[in-house]
């Protein structure tokens, strides 16, 4: 696709995601520790991070589509892309980085039971990494070093929530050169000075063309609003509006019944339609969910999906 023409310079701002392309160098449950401070917890991951290797350019670190979906839309505006990441802090994809394995999502190599034991929010984590790694308030900073650019956040409610306390500390002219892509959920509970910073997209964006999960809906939403909307060349004020008019015209798609199936029995689905789709993993998620009507969490679906395409790899 051709570039598109913008009226000012764009800033591409997304969240990171919990597929990685390349195997973990360092891990936050690796390190076997109490701390006393989230300073001290900084300090040991900032070390862990400092003699971790090999180093990957990160744009090739993240795998799935809600980053596809990001770094198309960077590359159609031919904007930076940022990254919003819990062990990283704010990350430029054109940084070399170690491939890490920390979130604060409520599974895996997370940091919220450690926050909780020090009474501590996420936020407080955003605001002591980035200090610990020598760049406070990044978001702030990248705002001032472009005084010009509107900066387009897509990211899912969990990250918002981590970069929140420093969104709202931002000044009311910097905040005005936001635009945010959410979830209608957050959209919702976020406060008000932020949440009128948030394109009014919903459950409708299922209806048009740039259907897709949950997972990925900021970044689609996004998409949209660049590419189909040319949202770029609007004011929040237009750009609201081009939004509100686009979802006037679709009806929520009422979503049917899905049943629970157990593991192995998602597998054997997954088996039985491998071949017709390729094994391809957003096709047989689709399959799953649409035409089977199959519950399947996609972090649950992406686990089994990797153990059947093992298993097809090896017979």
């Amino acid at each position: 696709m051709a570039p598109l023409k913008t009226t000012a310079v764009s800033i591409v701002v997304t969240s990171c995601t919990g597929r990685k392309l390349h195997p973990s160098g360092v891990a936050l449950s690796d390190i076997s520790a109490s701390f006393s401070s989230i300073h001290a917890l900084v300090a040991t991951w900032r070390k862990a991070l400092l003699a971790a290797g090999p180093r990957y350019v990160a744009g090739t670190l993240y795998g799935g589509r809600s980053f596809r979906e990001a770094e198309s839309v960077a590359n159609s505006l031919e904007a930076p892309l940022y990254v919003v990441s819990a062990g990283l802090g704010l990350t430029s994809v054109q940084e070399p980085v170690p491939a890490y394995d920390l979130t604060v999502s409520g599974t895996g190599s997370t940091v919220l039971p450690i926050l909780r034991e020090l009474g501590l929010a996420p936020s407080h984590w955003w605001a002591a990494l980035n200090e610990g790694l020598g760049k406070p308030a990044p978001i702030a900073s990248l705002l001032r070093s472009q005084p010009k650019a509107i900066v387009y956040l897509a990211m899912p409610s969990t990250y918002l929530s981590l970069v929140g306390d420093e969104l709202a500390a931002l000044s009311k002219s910097d905040r005005a050169r936001l635009r945010i892509f959410s979830s209608p959920a957050w959209q919702r509970a976020a406060p008000a000075a932020l949440a009128k910073l948030a394109l009014p997209y919903d459950e409708r964006l299922e209806t048009t063309a740039y259907a897709g999960t949950r997972n990925d809906f900021p970044q689609r939403a996004l998409r949209h609003f660049i590419q189909a909307l040319q949202g770029n060349a609007l004011t929040l004020s237009e750009g609201r509006s081009a939004v509100e008019a686009v979802m006037a015209r679709h009806t929520l798609r009422v979503l049917p019944e899905r049943q629970k199936r157990t593991d192995d029995e998602v597998r054997a689905l997954l088996k039985r339609h491998w071949k017709a789709n390729n094994g391809a993993g957003d096709r047989l998620l689709r399959v799953l969910r649409d035409e089977l009507l199959i519950k399947c969490e996609q972090s649950r679906f992406r686990h089994l999906w990797q153990s059947v395409r093992a298993e097809m790899e090896r017979s």
